[in-house]
């Protein structure tokens, strides 16, 4: 699988997230249920962005991992995001 195959995974997952989003239904995730209790929006961003992160995955092991580093590098971009949205709702509890 090349890297335009990469593509279009992680745009079908970005688009079924943002359709589903759109019909107010939410699939399960791959966060084991984390939640910001003071604010939804954080919950569905940490599961998207959870979501993201597992499909990087699928798509590393579908290209025995030859993307030169960069499926490796959004996998970190995402887990700075999780640590970001994670901290935002720590300071939502604290008000």
């Amino acid at each position: 699988m090349k890297i335009w195959k990469l593509v279009a995974i992680v745009s079908a997952a970005a688009f079924s997230g943002i359709f589903a989003g759109a019909l107010g239904a939410r699939t399960a995730s791959a966060d084991g249920g984390w939640s910001c209790p003071k604010h939804g929006n954080l919950t569905i961003a940490h599961g998207d962005v959870m979501n993201a992160r597992q499909h990087m995955t699928d798509a590393q092991n579908a290209n025995d991992f030859d993307m030169k580093g960069h499926a490796g590098n959004a996998k970190t971009a995402l887990e700075t995001a999780k640590g970001e949205i994670e901290a935002a709702c720590q300071v939502l509890q604290s008000k």
